[in-house]
């Protein structure tokens, strides 16, 4: 499940345990913030650049095999690789003050159960309102033998020895997600988004009903007079031209007035850069 390439651990301090995929954006920052503590990045193949980040740093890496769940990749290196059996789980896009990190270390070395986090969620640079549900947070903070794994999309994590959040150390980690429409949809928004760059010049209001809100009005016409489309066919056409018509707005909204990847990537860099 999980292969070492670079093993750079203490043995007596605590790992910070990231999954990565071509993350060259923000690893660097994120590397010279957490430098403190044994950093341990679960590669799932990058191909950008951060691995040659990585091995210019005193880190440690391991190559994940499969395509399981972040969760279980956490179960088995918090039950069998963990060197000084306490574990404190990140993603990269993740910002948690070193202090907060002090606080986990500590808490875990003595005879503390385990830590759980509530994330502080940031769209497009912005920290958006906090719901009040949730409020106990999920596990992050592990010893070694105390990870379970679910099979669950969002809450696969359990403790193997804790019934009663109550015993539990809760604290905010900050989720700085950098949002891309284009890339998140797959190969259609990566297609639409050339597009829409295509079309951008004067006349592009023009060219953009022309390419996405006409061929659907005319499709309605033709629904309604020629039936020798099989019904389940026709509604998927239908609910096809809605998507690209919806997502091309989404994708002209971010150029034009959202903050774009590369925006966001340095907004956040700079919660870094203040305090390394």
């Amino acid at each position: 499940m999980l292969k070492i390439i670079k093993d750079n651990r203490s043995g007596d301090n605590l790992e910070i345990v990231v999954p990565i995929y071509n993350e060259n954006k923000l690893i660097l920052e994120f590397i010279k913030y957490y430098k403190k503590y044994d950093l341990v990045f679960l590669d799932g193949g990058s191909s950008d650049g951060t691995l040659e980040i990585i091995n210019q740093n005193e880190v440690t890496v391991y190559s994940r095999d499969g395509q399981n769940q972040f969760e279980e990749y956490f179960q088995y290196y918090i039950n069998h690789a963990t060197v000084s059996k306490r574990c404190f789980i990140m993603l990269i896009d993740e910002y948690i003050t070193i202090e907060n990190l002090d606080i986990v270390n500590e808490y875990l070395r003595g005879n503390n159960k385990g830590v759980n986090i509530r994330r502080l969620e940031w769209y497009y640079g912005e920290l958006m309102p906090q719901r009040k549900i949730g409020a106990k947070g999920k596990p992050r903070g592990l010893k070694k033998g105390d990870a379970s794994f679910v099979n669950s999309l969002h809450d696969g994590l359990k403790y193997t020895n804790i019934k009663h959040k109550n015993d539990l150390l809760i604290l905010d980690i900050n989720h700085l997600h950098i949002r891309d429409t284009a890339r998140e949809f797959g190969k259609q928004g990566e297609y639409l988004n050339t597009e829409i760059y295509q079309l951008m010049d004067h006349s592009f209001f023009k060219k953009w009903c022309r390419r996405f809100l006409i061929p659907l009005i005319l499709y309605l016409l033709w629904w309604i007079w020629d039936y020798k489309v099989s019904f389940k066919v026709r509604v998927f056409r239908l609910l096809e031209l809605l998507v690209s018509l919806f997502l091309s707005l989404m994708i002209l909204y971010e150029i034009k007035i959202q903050m774009n990847s590369d925006l966001q990537s340095k907004k956040y860099k700079n919660i870094y850069k203040k305090i390394i």
